[in-house]
């Protein structure tokens, strides 16, 4: 009984004291530092741009009623500054334009980052059109066909009531270079005497020439010619391929400058290119095409 009671007594400070030691030794783990923070890496969006998956024209305004300032060819990109109202047509910078910019149908192009805060703009106004005339086609096969040209009016000599006839040695012949008397009797109910003169400097009765009408030139023409179907990679030396929004493909030996539009050809858009030595016009959708030189 005294034993255990010493026991006791004993036990309890020498918990305390183990107790003690053990804080002091650092019994108890000390907490983990907490990581540091990880640093946001800065990512920078790419510029929106659009690539053409076929040969496109350029526009001067968000559709094709404008005049088109020149085209991308299949692949070329253009960097996206700009949309029209309706999100049909993509502003994009070209260098060509009068004012650095263009525009290109949304469903000709590819589009390549971020376009959700390119700004709106607004479309400039419509230029007005000027009719011209154009010159009648010839279709395949056929002969070219010429103007009409207004015939000449020749005057008519007042027919005398009789004919008196003169004497050989009376009138001394004038010889002249060229000049031909003809006399003509038209075969009417009354006869007419008509005197054509040819024209020369001087004629023998002293009759004033008639006049040589002069024809003015003519109109080129529309003509049928097939679209150009080789490698243009391959193309003779000294020559450029001229492709068309349509797919179609002129070879022609020139350096092409720009492109515009012409007025509509029954019902049909004419495209425009224009080269050192002339313009270029090509009915879009066929195979109708006319060489304007320049003059």
């Amino acid at each position: 009984m005294i034993f255990q009671r010493v026991q006791r007594f004993l036990f309890i400070p020498l918990l305390t004291v183990w107790l003690l030691a053990s804080v002091a030794c650092g019994g108890t783990p000390a907490a983990a530092p907490a990581p540091a923070p990880i640093a946001a890496v800065p990512t920078t969006a790419l510029p929106a741009a659009v690539t053409a998956v076929q040969n496109t024209p350029l526009w001067a305004g968000p559709s094709e009623s404008y005049a088109q300032v020149g085209g991308l060819a299949t692949g070329q990109t253009a960097e996206i500054i700009g949309r029209d109202e309706t999100a049909s047509f993509w502003v994009v910078r070209f260098a060509a334009a009068a004012d650095g910019r263009a525009w290109v149908a949304t469903s000709a192009v590819a589009v390549q980052g971020d376009v959700a805060n390119v700004p709106l703009v607004m479309a400039p106004a419509l230029p007005t059109a000027t009719a011209t005339a154009m010159a009648p086609v010839a279709e395949e096969g056929d002969a070219a066909v010429e103007a009409p040209v207004e015939p000449t009016a020749v005057p008519t000599a007042t027919p005398a009531p009789a004919v008196t006839e003169v004497a050989a040695t009376e009138v001394a012949p004038q010889p002249t270079a060229t000049a031909e008397l003809v006399i003509v009797v038209q075969p009417t109910a009354t006869a007419e005497l008509v005197i054509v003169v040819q024209p020369t400097a001087t004629t023998a009765l002293g009759v004033a020439p008639v006049p040589t009408a002069t024809l003015p030139p003519r109109a080129p023409m529309f003509v049928q010619q097939p679209s150009y179907t080789a490698n243009c990679a391959e193309r003779p030396a000294n020559t450029i391929c001229v492709g068309f929004t349509d797919g179609y493909v002129w070879l022609v030996e020139d350096a092409l400058l720009a492109w515009s539009t012409g007025d509509a050809y029954q019902g049909q858009a004419v495209a425009i290119a224009e080269g050192a030595k002339g313009f270029y016009h090509h009915v879009l959708n066929t195979n109708l095409v006319k060489f304007v030189p320049k003059s």
